[in-house]
């Protein structure tokens, strides 16, 4: 090849113009289309067209039309120093029967000698002559590059045509993974896409040659390489986190999980917009706050990037709330007898209802007959026996409402009456303790012997030494709140509502000094307290015991000294002993030398105590 370019370059020097094409030629196939290339057989005619044009009408001088090998050696001379006076069109023939079986290729030169200079152009047409007699390898037709490019994820499709007088048998020489060559009489096409990862980073760019063999029934084969360039393309991380909405209340510690991936397996960094988080064991951990509950709801965004420009976002939103909402629900209470007679006029008693942050405006009582009253205590008189169930909707000042309900039942005269279950008073022991339930205060309106039943409802199972007796016993070896229900039945087997009690088992139990005079000034005193820390927030628990002959709405503040911060709820304080109140204060950075002091009152009445801050 080399050779026969060196050959026209010597023979047809083309001199620079910016004029128009001087030459334009084809063959004519078979089929009258003009063709560049031309197959034929040996002994058969190829025919040719070429018209010269001249810029002035003037002609041109010159005129070679030869028929050289590859070598670039002329076979034949078909026009040699032609001249025109004008454009000229020739369609001239070529006879093959002395030519031997090869390619060829048909020069066509002219000089238009128009215009102030000289002007010289070469056109080249390629002969194939076939001879039958003889086997040839096959002639691949196209593609008619031989360099190809794409990016990765992109579909190339390269058609192989064949020609030759025999069947010919195509294959791929050179497999690439996921490539296949569809064959189908003289003709292939190369499908490929290649995977994203086929072009590792940090490389941009990687070539792959594709080599296609054509070979007749007489074993000649020809080759045809074709070189792909895959470009490649950088794909985004893939970047998740979980949960994607929380809501929890300040002062918690809020976990989030982030997940992150690469196709292209390339190293990823992931950053968040919140400066509060860290990482501790590829969690993404915030510790909370009660000031951080003054914004929301926070919008965190993390950002996962690669190290060629790829990224990707995710987001979580975070909604902190108050320890104390804004508006707490009422709590719905009411007194009744849980069983009566005909006729016999009962009263429910609401008076235990409370609200926290303000009051109770609305009683509605549903009566379970069909009635509806409205008042903080009412009365009224079943008229039929039944079971009926009690209703209470209380309503605050700000629209909450909170609703209960009890059944009573209602008997004639000289029935079998319901015993009554009392499983005694809520206990607050500490760890290792040997814990006595006490039902002795059970009791039967027919003065019947009664048997007992005692179920574990919530803590740690434990065993109970008789679970059938009056006053059974356990060990509370383990932390935690153990609730217990008892169930009472009389001689005739009718059960009683069943009543429950708690017992808080801790790891120690602070108990004030017993007061000596003060039992004769305060109604309200301070039983039992301590302290829990949970995150940055501190937890005051607080019993109160009521010394006094009726339920009583207090106040009780809890306050830490030195700062001053404190937190004060009202509650309705029971007859006795009372269950723990919580108290929410934030925790100081040193708890050195830090004091609650708890303070209940109610404007007649108050107690103080003052608990050391050791958590």
């Amino acid at each position: 090849m080399k050779a026969k370019i060196l050959t026209i370059v010597l023979l047809f020097l083309l001199v620079a113009s910016n004029a128009s094409a001087l030459i334009a030629a084809n063959f004519i196939d078979k089929n009258n289309n003009q063709v560049g290339v031309l197959i034929v057989e040996k002994g058969e005619t190829a025919v040719f067209e070429a018209t010269l044009y001249s810029a002035l009408g003037k002609g041109h001088e010159n005129i070679n039309i030869l028929l050289v090998d590859i070598e670039g050696n002329v076979i034949k001379t078909i026009l040699e120093n032609q001249q025109t006076s004008r454009s000229e069109y020739f369609k001239l023939e070529i006879n093959t029967n002395d030519l031997e079986e090869g390619e060829y290729d048909l020069w066509i030169d002219a000089t238009d000698k128009s215009g102030d200079g000289v002007r010289e152009e070469t056109k080249i047409l390629t002969l194939v002559v076939r001879d039958p007699s003889k086997n040839t390898p096959p002639v691949f037709t196209s593609p008619e590059g031989y360099n190809f490019e794409i990016n990765e994820g992109q579909l190339l499709e390269i058609k192989f045509n064949v020609f030759d007088s025999d069947s010919v048998g195509i294959e791929l020489q050179t497999p690439v993974e996921g490539a296949n060559l569809y064959v189908e009489a003289n003709k292939a096409s190369l499908i490929w896409t290649p995977d994203f990862n086929i072009v590792q980073h940090p490389e941009t760019e990687k070539t792959f040659a594709f080599t296609v063999s054509a070979t007749d029934i007489y074993g000649a084969t020809t080759y045809k390489t074709v070189n792909v360039k895959v470009i490649d393309v950088n794909r985004n991380p893939v970047l998740s986190v979980y949960p994607e909405n929380i809501e929890e209340l300040a002062g918690k510690t809020i976990e989030l999980t982030v997940i992150a991936s690469d196709e292209d397996n390339d190293q990823i960094t992931v950053t968040v917009d919140n400066s509060n988080f860290e990482v501790i064991d590829n969690k993404y951990i915030w510790r909370t706050k009660l000031s951080d509950a003054g914004i929301n709801p926070y919008i965190v965004t993390f950002t996962a990037s690669d190290n060629f420009g790829g990224t990707a976002y995710a987001s979580s939103m975070i909604k902190l709330t108050s320890a104390i909402s804004e508006n707490q629900l009422p709590v719905a209470s009411f007194t009744y007898p849980s069983e009566a007679f005909v006729g016999e006029e009962v009263t429910f008693d609401a008076s235990s209802s409370i609200d926290q942050d303000g009051e109770i405006i609305r009683y509605e009582w549903e009566t379970g007959d069909g009635n509806t009253l409205f008042s903080k205590i009412v009365n009224y008189i079943y008229t039929i026996k039944g079971q009926f169930t009690i209703k209470l909707t209380v309503t605050d000042d700000n629209g909450a409402t909170s609703t209960i309900e009890k059944i009573i039942n209602i008997i004639t005269r000289g029935e079998n009456q319901t015993p009554l279950a009392n499983a005694g008073s809520d206990q607050t022991v500490e760890i290792g303790t040997a814990v006595t339930l006490d039902g002795s205060a059970s009791s039967d309106p027919n003065g019947d012997e009664l048997s007992y039943s005692w179920t574990q409802l919530t803590g740690k199972t434990v065993s109970l030494t008789d679970s059938t007796a009056e006053s059974p016993r356990f060990m509370a070896n383990e932390l935690g709140i153990y609730i217990f229900e008892l169930v009472v039945t009389d001689e005739e087997g009718l059960q009683s509502t069943p009543d429950t009690v708690s017992i808080t088992v801790l790891e120690d139990v602070i108990t004030p000094p017993v007061e000596t005079t003060a039992a004769d000034i305060h109604k309200f005193t301070i039983s039992s307290a301590y302290v829990r820390e949970q995150d940055d927030i501190l937890m005051v628990f607080a019993k109160i015991r009521n010394r006094g002959n009726n339920q009583e709405i207090v106040e009780i503040t809890a306050t830490l000294l030195p700062t001053g911060q404190s937190f004060t709820k009202r509650t309705t304080l029971g007859i006795k002993e009372n269950s723990y109140e919580v108290f929410y204060l934030n925790k100081p950075e040193s708890t050195e030398n830090n004091i609650v002091k708890l303070e209940v009152t109610n404007r007649r009445d108050s107690d103080v105590y003052y608990l050391p801050l050791e958590v």
